[in-house]
């Protein structure tokens, strides 16, 4: 009865701010399925890294990681237009748009694509709002590959190996894997036409390929030799030009920039049509 009672309460709070039900139900959402749509990720250890790809990821190391949660998906168009909505569609929260993509146009007619156009404070605002945040660069990576040194989320062979697609990346014609730009997020797992399952050892979607994704570091390129064992947070302070970290490659990229060790940043106000993110939480 008590909890009756509050759930009565909430929304009754919620009519005199003038929220809609859609908002009513996302806020609900958060508070009694705050792990939906996440992946839960256990504790324990994992090679960060290669020594093998680019300077940036070397040397290949240790890392130890708390339990934790992922978003499944990156955060699509529709989900966004929620956190949008909830904001009274401030142009502080505005996805830049773009010669294909307007918005909120684009979220209305491809709800289920990446979102893209957002800067690093726009995702890490979203995520607060979700009752998350954005992963860390050594989680990212954990999710991407598990305990294995895979150089693909699929394994080791190309995301176009046998004439099947894995991921939506650029290829000749640029919709030879079925898309000129993005892709609806989840689509490379096997069951779509000239695809095979792209999925990461813990079942997660778009982790290469598709958009590029913001996590929570500070970007340097030395980091991994002096990164420590437990719960790496990146550099406190980045010695150069105080970039983020995005990682994942995109649909303009090809294979080489979507290996689960790649290293990428960009500026913490920079956006594009290719770079999204998805969210975190820690496993309490």
């Amino acid at each position: 009865m008590k909890t009756r009672k509050w759930i009565l309460g909430f929304f009754v709070i919620f009519q005199i701010f003038n929220c809609n039900k859609k908002e009513v139900v996302s806020y609900l959402q958060l508070i009694f399925e705050p792990d939906k749509g996440m992946i839960y990720i256990p504790a324990g250890e994992f090679i960060m890294g290669s020594n093998y790809d680019l300077q940036n990821s070397f040397p290949a190391h240790s890392v130890y990681l708390n339990a934790y949660y992922i978003d499944e998906n990156p955060v699509t168009n529709g989900e966004y237009l929620e956190f949008w909505l909830a904001q009274y569609k401030s142009t502080t929260y505005t996805p830049s748009s773009f010669p294909y993509y307007q918005w909120p146009e684009r979220a209305n007619l491809s709800p289920r694509y990446p979102i893209i156009g957002v800067t690093w404070n726009m995702a890490m605002a979203y995520a607060k709002w979700a009752g998350k945040r954005l992963p860390t660069e050594a989680e990212w990576e954990k999710a991407a590959k598990g305990s294995t040194q895979r150089k693909y989320p699929w394994g080791d062979i190309s995301p176009d190996y046998g004439g099947k697609f894995r991921a939506n990346f650029q290829t000749f014609n640029y919709a030879e894997d079925g898309f000129s730009t993005t892709s609806p997020v989840g689509y490379y797992n096997g069951k779509n036409l000239n695809t095979a399952s792209g999925r990461s050892p813990y079942e997660l979607n778009d982790m290469s390929g598709n958009v590029w994704q913001w996590v929570n570091d500070w970007y340097s390129s030395n980091y991994y030799k002096n990164s420590p064992y437990n719960n790496p947070q990146g550099p406190i302070i980045n010695e150069s030009d105080r970039t983020k970290v995005i990682r994942g490659g995109s649909w303009k990229n090809t294979p080489e920039l979507l290996t689960t060790t790649y290293r990428n940043s960009k500026p913490v106000n920079f956006s594009e049509d290719d770079v999204g993110f998805r969210c975190a939480k820690s496993a309490q």
